[in-house]
């Protein structure tokens, strides 16, 4: 809410709902916004322009389906819904309204990193992708966080921006539950996970999903080519080995932040390795 009142340039929360109500409540009144007790409810004011679903997973279906009945532009975190059926009768409804109404929360297409990869891939410079490998991790999840999640709200990323980056549908998908687990976890939860993709081209995907890792939020993507290997590190930048060579490029504005703040991170003290 203080990014979309603080920082969106023409737009502002002038309603809130939440299966917490005093929570949601309080915070309507901090900002000057009005309560609806229902999602529905607040979609069908007539005030509302636009909606932002961001309530629990297998709600986001029927808010998404309300707000197409309404004529609303609505943004929905992902997933769009948590089973197929739920996704097509969403895409289902929006072509009977002839509008274009629905966005889902996938942002790393806009993630500089990910541009640069594409860009990379689409210049065909290192020749033709054969396979990629792919990390998604995190710090650490609560108790709610189950098996399923893995897939339908960590991996969902890389399903989407995989398919963005190449180009190409999946023709099989596969996950591995390895007998080894982080002693992180609890009895809900499976981790860390292996996912395996394959294109229609026949580019092999495979994807570790380790929600646990403790040590932070690390993302991954290296796409393997004929003629070299291209990364992501950061992930804002590229980095590429062809042609005996290992580099990276480095934004000055952030690497003069970072000396001036905090030591020198083990990714730079190896780039400094590397140099001397």
């Amino acid at each position: 809410m203080r990014r979309i009142n603080e920082k969106t340039q023409g737009a502002k929360v002038v309603a809130v709902s939440d299966i917490n109500q005093e929570v949601a409540g309080r915070l309507a009144e901090r900002i000057g916004a009005e309560f609806f007790a229902t999602g529905e409810a607040l979609i069908q004011s007539p005030n509302i322009d636009a909606i932002v679903v961001t309530s629990w997973d297998p709600t986001h279906e029927k808010y998404v389906l309300e707000a197409i009945r309404n004529d609303k532009f609505v943004f929905c975190e992902k997933p769009l819904a948590v089973e197929l059926e739920g996704c097509r009768r969403i895409v289902d409804a929006e072509i009977a309204k002839g509008r274009k109404l629905v966005q889902v929360g996938f942002m790393r297409r806009y993630d500089r990193g990910y541009e640069g990869l594409k860009s990379a891939i689409d210049s065909k410079e290192f020749g033709d992708v054969i396979m990629l490998h792919c990390t998604h991790r995190n710090p650490q999840v609560d108790d709610s966080y189950n098996t399923p999640m893995a897939v339908e709200n960590t991996a969902v990323h890389e399903v989407d921006v995989l398919r963005w980056l190449l180009q190409e549908d999946f023709v099989s998908a596969q996950v591995i539950l390895p007998r080894k687990q982080t002693r992180h976890t609890h009895k809900d939860l499976h981790d860390p996970q292996i996912i395996i993709l394959e294109t229609a081209s026949g580019i092999h995907i495979d994807l570790e999903v380790f929600v646990n890792c403790q040590f932070g939020y690390d993302i991954n993507c290296k796409v393997v080519c004929e003629d070299g290997e291209i990364g992501l590190t950061d992930p804002s930048y590229v980095s590429v080995r062809s042609k005996g060579k290992d580099y990276t490029e480095i934004s000055p504005v952030r690497s003069t932040a970072r000396l001036q703040t905090k030591p020198l991170s083990w990714p730079v003290c190896s780039a400094l390795k590397r140099l001397l």
